[in-house]
């Protein structure tokens, strides 16, 4: 009986497949975590703007 060999083009099915999967487990494991901790979650994003406003609108004399 002949195995059948992987085409790159079903290769790449795969490999999309479970990275969609490892990107819905990510989203579903941070909304979890969010949930719980909503206001570590309010923090973290207001440290995040401050950091990316001052980097992003430095002035420059």
């Amino acid at each position: 009986m002949a195995t059948k060999k992987k085409t790159p083009k079903s290769k790449a099915k795969v490999e999309i497949y479970e990275a969609k999967k490892r990107i819905k487990k990510g989203a579903r494991d941070t909304d979890n975590w969010v949930r719980k901790h909503p206001w570590e979650s309010v923090g973290i994003a207001a440290l995040a703007g401050a950091v990316l406003g001052k980097l992003f609108f430095r002035r420059k004399r």
